[in-house]
């Protein structure tokens, strides 16, 4: 298992700066969405079923700062996450 993880944080870190963050229409309402949340804008949160996705982009800008790299970081660390 530990093998299986290096092996994927080793190729991730690798190409994390090389592969653009693709964003769908869904996806910039899901930015744009995180930004208020972490701005404190947003009183809709608990009456929307896909409020997950914006609350956990929040969390990672909250962590990483807003930003397609923090994103993109996230993204590669759930992925060495799935390896393990």
């Amino acid at each position: 298992m530990i093998g299986a993880v290096v092996v994927a944080a080793v190729m991730r870190a690798w190409c994390v700066a090389e592969i653009p963050l693709t964003v769908t229409n869904d996806g910039m309402w899901y930015l744009m969405w995180a930004r208020r949340i972490l701005a404190h804008e947003d009183g809709e949160l608990a009456a929307d079923p896909d409020a997950g996705i914006p609350l956990f982009l929040a969390g990672v800008f909250g962590v990483g700062g807003v930003g397609p790299m923090a994103v993109l970081i996230a993204q590669h660390l759930l992925g060495c996450l799935a390896a393990a």
